[in-house]
């Protein structure tokens, strides 16, 4: 009898299920916007020159995207700096996506726009990194 290897390398497995919740939440991102776009028409989209069909698709792949990272580079979350290095990378992908609803695509953002979005990556990154280390070490506070 002669081994066979694994269908899919740990990675592979590790990234498709990440993709899989990524592309959930941008779902959630998604479903946010129809009922936007359901009461208030097509103005705030207007307002910002992004079309709903391409905000659909740029949610879906923004959540998408940070679930490759998080994939991807999970075995860095082991050690302390690894994991608030992957969150707040994921998290720039996922802040990204909302930062197209209020300012368009990134094409056009200005300085500033990026630098918000930047600080909200580190700040949600961040936060999400210190839920995620009490959980896993199991501290209360």
């Amino acid at each position: 009898m002669t081994h066979r290897p694994a269908r899919y390398p740990a990675i592979i497995d590790r990234i498709r299920t990440w993709v899989i919740l990524g592309f959930a939440v941008g779902c959630l991102y998604v479903m946010y916007v129809l009922v936007l776009y359901g009461l208030r028409g097509a103005a705030p989209f207007d307002r910002v020159g992004v079309r709903l069909p391409a905000l659909v698709v740029a949610y879906l792949g923004c959540g998408m995207a940070g679930g490759a990272i998080i994939g991807a580079l999970q075995p860095l979350t082991r050690q302390t700096f690894g994991l608030f290095f992957v969150a707040m990378v994921a998290a720039f992908a996922v802040v990204s996506g909302v930062g197209m609803s209020m300012y368009g695509f990134v094409t056009r953002w200005s300085n500033e726009n990026w630098l918000q979005m930047l600080i909200s990556a580190v700040l949600i990154g961040g936060f999400s990194a210190v839920l995620l280390r009490a959980v896993r070490t199991g501290e209360k506070d």
